[in-house]
């Protein structure tokens, strides 16, 4: 992934910098091959969060015409934490009244 962030840091114009260097981020805390996730991360949102994080390093491949970075963010494996929650608790509903000024 290293070699293939290189290849596309020479085409990253000056606005685009800083969203670089946040991808760069983002790499640098995927350490090795495989990414395990906390439990905090409940089970019914691990494939959408993978899928996004994934798509990140696919827009950035398209955008500098660098195919090396799609294959590399398809090696990383992630997985999901035992104890991570099987469903999503449903948000506390309040009703919500406007206000009428007088």
């Amino acid at each position: 992934m290293v070699g293939a962030l290189a290849k596309a840091s020479n085409k990253i114009g000056k606005y685009g910098e800083v969203d670089f260097l946040y991808i760069l981020d983002l790499f640098n805390s995927l350490k090795n091959n495989t990414i395990e996730l906390s439990d905090i991360l409940p089970e019914p949102l691990f494939k959408p969060f993978v899928k996004e994080l994934r798509a990140i390093f696919y827009k950035l491949a398209d955008l500098v015409e660098v195919e090396d970075i799609r294959r590399e963010i398809d090696k990383i494996n992630f997985i999901l934490d035992p104890n991570a929650a099987k469903e999503i608790k449903p948000a506390k509903y309040f009703r919500l009244c406007q206000a009428k000024w007088s």
